[in-house]
């Protein structure tokens, strides 16, 4: 781990590149860290300047007589070398880098950065950037940053959030205090050249202020790493929430030339968030809204009761709800006869209740009405629908903060037309407030749809051997692996291919091995249910005359496996995350139904049956509709044990397809298997 504590925490700050001129960006560091009170010693380093804004100035940071934590630098991109290089040994313990020119042009710029970094490291100075906004802690005053945003003063909370790209991040800083959502961390980690979008969660992770890590991330660099956080996250009882870029091809590569990082596939990011209990969101609106809710309190319900006074927001909250795990329980009798006493007699009091327009001047109506409904304990979470209601605005927000109070049962207002100032005092409570109807359920149900933790610490990326690349190679390092090839003998005659027939046992299947063969029944390589020596010659025949168009290694031949369910079991090394595992339908299937998952590797066999058993079509290896049980006990055996090949192998990917998966006691039969050399 990295210490970030003279970066995120410094007694000390050194203002390279100050100014006196409001515009320029040099002096809005010292503006902030001025405005927010900064309780530290601040140098500034100014050439031109014999003081600014009461500081003297010092020509060089060479000059500065004392240690430095935090070295601020807003100069040229030539200059900021200049800087580093008058550094001595051991002065300074980090610098955040503000000036851009670098490795996010490409070109020079990367090699511009490289000596930087090189440069700083001889010194001993650990960087944040460079192409960064800045950075600020606000529960202690810290804040040198170039952004504007900080003009209005941000109050500090439980939330950390780390942004990829500075100028959107402060633009979520703005939006959230807007909403009245409080964020005590913001660091722009620019091109990351040194410390990484990991390394600050990290050490976040050690603030007991905060609860919650946000991110705007385009990619990791080890994304084992990432895995490690949250699973210490969820240890301590927090969360990270990211904006995850580069979904499409398109967005990928923008994504590479905005920061320098490789991203790996987005499957294998979002298999890391569902196992790993990230909450992942793909919009701005989402972040904040999840923020929201997880900023009051950690973990919502999923029994909906509704109450509002407009027939028609009901009904759209009603069918966002259809849309996510969230069930809305009926009337109950008793909650019915407490309306009523409340309600005129034409007033819905089905879930979702409609208290009609009659209320929409009485606070105190409404109120007692949304406190039956949050009393009532079929729901774990109640939702108050307004819209408008400007007229009596102050006393029903008044009098939904005073229900806060007395009632521990959590829930949210969907206030279409809500002004700002109200929305930002009822976040402020602990209420929850949206201006959507719609994206008050949708944020409730991306809560509720994070997957169930899996508690397992993520290992290291594993080492990685070259591994042989003929089939017979492959074949071994497979039975080494203890995982079940269906028997076999690879063959270069007839007279061999009948000898190993009869020793395998009929009936057999015959398949042409070649390098540059992909798919063999396309190719016209497979020949099945071979039952005699007859029909074993004519599959020779047609499968020599066949073989003349690719490069030949031999001719399979394989003992016929009853008939089973077909899975996949495969895995590839991805750049990001080290050896993935990939499960799901196989045989002819695999391509056309893409009904594949992913996970980390390794994994044990209690893992392994886990997750077969959470996949859509468990049923049908666990048996449906009057199907025998499949053998789920050796198919958890040969997942568990490709995850360990393809961890401690070098190996680009493995195709395991299909294993046929007897019924239960007949065990699991790899039929099919293909290596490749390449990486993701």
């Amino acid at each position: 781990m990295n210490d970030l504590t003279a970066f995120l925490h410094p007694r000390s700050v050194a203002l390279v590149g100050a100014s006196s001129d409001p515009t320029r960006v040099g002096s809005l560091p010292l503006k902030f860290l001025r405005e927010y009170g900064y309780p530290g010693t601040i140098y500034v380093v100014n050439p031109h300047h014999q003081e600014l804004q009461g500081y003297p100035c010092f020509p060089s940071v060479a000059e500065i007589p004392d240690t430095i934590d935090l070295m601020v630098i807003s100069v040229n991109a030539e200059r900021v070398l200049q800087t580093i290089q008058n550094c001595r040994l051991g002065q300074v313990r980090s610098a955040l880098v503000l000036t851009s020119g670098y490795g996010e042009m490409g070109g020079d710029g990367g090699y511009r950065q490289q000596q930087l970094i090189e440069e700083a490291r001889q010194r001993g100075i650990r960087i944040c950037g460079p192409n960064s906004v800045g950075m600020a802690n606000l529960w202690d005053g810290v804040v040198p940053t170039i952004s504007q945003a900080f003009d209005q003063q941000f109050s500090p909370g439980g939330i950390a959030f780390i942004s990829q790209s500075g100028a959107l991040g402060t633009a979520v800083m703005a939006l959230a205090a807007a909403q009245g959502i409080d964020v005590g961390y913001f660091i722009s980690s620019g091109n990351e050249a040194d410390w990484d979008f990991v390394d600050y969660c990290e050490a976040l992770l050690e603030d007991s202020r905060i609860r919650i890590i946000a991110g705007y991330l385009e990619g990791v660099r080890d994304g084992r790493r990432l895995a490690q956080v949250a699973f210490r996250a969820h240890t301590q009882g927090k969360v990270l929430v990211l904006l995850k870029v580069g979904r499409s091809s398109h967005g990928a590569a923008a994504a590479r030339s905005h920061t320098g990082a490789l991203t790996g596939e987005d499957v294998v990011y979002q298999a890391v968030f569902d196992q790993y209990g990230i909450y992942r969101v793909f919009s701005l609106e989402q972040l904040l809204d999840v923020l929201k809710l997880l900023s009051v309190q950690s973990s919502w319900g999923t029994q909906l009761g509704i109450i509002g006074h407009s027939g028609g927001a009901g009904v759209l909250m009603t069918d966002e709800a259809e849309r996510w795990p969230l069930s809305m329980p009926s009337t109950s009798p008793h909650l019915r006869s407490q309306l009523a006493k409340h309600l005129p007699a034409f007033a819905a009091l089905d879930n979702p209740i409609d208290m009609t327009a009659n209320v929409i001047f009485d606070s105190g109506v409404m109120l007692e009405c949304f406190e039956a409904v949050l009393r009532d304990p079929a729901y774990d979470v109640a939702v108050f629908s307004v819209n408008l209601m400007w007229r009596i605005q102050d006393s029903l927000a008044q009098g939904l903060i005073a229900l806060k109070s007395r009632n521990p049962k959590p829930f949210l207002i969907s206030w279409i037309g809500v002004k700002e100032s109200i929305a930002h005092q009822l976040q402020q409570s602990g209420i929850p407030t949206f201006s959507d109807p719609v994206r008050a359920i949708e944020a409730l149900g991306r809560i509720a749809t994070r997957p169930r933790f899996q508690p397992s610490s993520p290992q290291p990326s594993g080492s990685r051997a070259p591994c042989r690349v003929t089939w017979e190679d492959q074949a071994l390092c497979l039975e080494g692996y203890q995982l079940p090839l269906a028997p076999y003998r690879l063959v270069h005659s007839f007279e061999e291919a009948l000898q190993a027939a009869n020793d395998v046992g009929f009936p057999v299947a015959m398949k042409l091995i070649a390098d540059d063969l992909l798919h063999k029944s396309d190719g016209g390589g497979v020949f099945v249910d071979l039952v005699n020596a007859d029909g074993l010659r004519r599959a020779w025949d047609d499968l020599s005359e066949t073989a003349r168009r690719y490069r030949l290694q031999g001719i399979l031949v394989q003992r016929m496996i009853p008939e089973g369910v077909e899975v996949l079991v495969g895995g590839r090394w991805d750049r990001t995350f080290g050896a993935v595992l990939a499960l799901g339908i196989g045989g002819i299937y695999t391509e056309i139904l893409r009904a594949v998952d992913v996970h980390l590797a390794p994994i044990d066999l209690s893992q392994a049956h886990q997750w077969i058993t959470s996949q859509p079509w468990s049923a049908i290896v666990m048996g449906a509709r009057g199907q025998p049980q499949r053998d789920v006990s050796a198919l958890s055996h040969v997942i568990s044990n490709l995850s360990r090949l393809l961890y401690e192998n070098q190996v680009g990917s493995v195709d395991l397809n299909p294993v046929m998966v007897g019924v239960q006691g007949q065990g699991a039969w790899v039929v099919d298997w293909r290596f490749t050399g390449e990486e993701a």
